[in-house]
């Protein structure tokens, strides 16, 4: 069930029903999703679906979990406060209203075809390259626009930006150092414009462009991105460092 499904089914059929998402960040153990059930079982929590995101290199995991708080006499900071005090849960945030609005149309390619459509723009030289760049400066600020305003510290904006392209499969991410404001640094592994590409500069115009448009609606001034490493030029990984201006 998506964010745009839960907004359908509060307008057409459950109006008066309080349907709300919560976003965890847990400990990665075997059992990191027993108290949590447990704890909304307790307080009559209808749980109406779950997305977890983990991978086995990693100590935490995410997971996105759509909520019926109806028959809940809980508030939102008493619910936010009794999850934080179970062993394993290290952050929490709890949605209101769902993240975005209206139809969602999701249209698939396969890496190979990607890597088609970024080398034909790639070979048109610095033009090309500056419209991939601008075509991820303009979604990443549209990404700001729609889910900003949900979340507390930047910080956590982020996080949640960057899951969402790991979700899309555009690559695994890790915000290496964070100062709100001021500057950050963006690992990328596996980053899709990367994957394959051989380059004597550094590649990732699009997602470079991602990062400039969703750190400028977030900071709310300019910033400049630089791809400090990068696969195609033979690095580990992808790593972009953003200052503000």
């Amino acid at each position: 069930m998506t964010a745009d499904e839960v907004l359908w089914i509060k307008q057409r059929y459950f109006p008066e029903r309080r349907i709300t998402i919560v976003s965890l960040k847990l400990k990665a153990e075997p059992d990191f999703l027993v108290e949590p059930i447990e704890f909304f079982s307790k307080h009559k929590v209808g749980v109406l679906s779950c997305i977890v995101q983990a991978h086995p290199d990693r100590l935490f995991v995410r997971a996105t979990i759509f909520l019926d708080l109806t028959h809940s006499i809980s508030s939102k900071e008493k619910i936010i406060a009794s999850l934080l005090s179970l062993p394993g849960v290290q952050e929490v945030e709890l949605l209101e209203f769902p993240i975005t609005h209206g139809e969602a149309r999701l249209v698939a390619f396969t890496l190979g075809e990607i890597q088609d459509l970024f080398d034909m723009l790639r070979n048109l030289g610095t033009g090309g390259k500056a419209m991939l760049f601008n075509m991820g400066f303009k979604a990443g600020q549209d990404l700001a626009d729609r889910v900003v305003e949900f979340f507390e510290s930047g910080k956590r904006a982020l996080e949640y930006m960057l899951l969402y392209h790991e979700s899309l499969g555009h690559g695994k991410f890790e915000i290496l150092k964070y100062i709100d404001g001021v500057e950050c640094r963006v690992r990328a592994d596996e980053l899709s414009e990367c994957v394959g590409v051989k380059s004597n500069e550094p590649n990732s115009h699009l997602f470079r462009g991602l990062l400039s448009g969703f750190m400028t609606k977030l900071w709310k001034e300019e910033v400049l991105v630089k791809e400090v490493k990068c696969v195609a030029k033979g690095d580990e990984y992808c790593e972009f460092r953003i200052k503000a201006l």
